[in-house]
């Protein structure tokens, strides 16, 4: 269980990084490099034109930045969908732990950057114009949804 944990974890840590990518190249902009686990604690994506947020700044960063947390949390969804159609096996095991690990992150790293201000959620903020105190809420109340998803499907509360 140790294993699926560590590799829904990396999975998750992937998939996220190269929706931010996936995303950039989309809208057409140039990812310069990734810098993995090394930037601050955590991982930072480079954009060859990449704005100060001080400044106005175009909509379409706010899906780039957005894009990890909307990407990861709707595989969180696939996978916990796909996990109801397996009978007991490993891969309904890995299922579960994919599918938690998934809907749990980023929607906990979210809150916590609206909380207290850091991450991409800053950048989200910015672009949209949206409030600490909208940003709190929205973010928790995806939180605690998830959760309460987890709890259905894997624990038919």
């Amino acid at each position: 269980m140790l294993t699926f944990l560590l590799i829904a974890l990396g999975l998750q840590h992937i998939i996220h990084e190269f929706s931010h990518v996936l995303a950039a190249k989309l809208l057409g902009e140039k990812v310069i490099k990734i810098q993995w686990l090394t930037y601050k604690g955590g991982t930072r994506v480079f954009y060859e034109n990449e704005p100060d947020l001080t400044d106005e700044v175009e909509k379409k960063w706010a899906v780039i930045a957005g894009a990890g947390y909307i990407i990861t949390n709707s595989l969180g969804y696939i996978f916990a969908i796909v996990f109801t159609l397996f009978d007991n096996s490993f891969i309904k095991v890995f299922l579960c732990i994919v599918s938690m690990v998934f809907l749990v992150i980023d929607s906990l790293y979210f809150t916590l950057g609206s909380t207290f201000d850091f991450g991409d959620v800053i950048g989200v903020r910015r672009v949209l114009n949206i409030s600490k105190t909208l940003a709190i809420i929205s973010s928790s109340l995806i939180l605690v949804i998830n959760i309460f998803i987890i709890g259905v499907v894997f624990y038919n509360i």
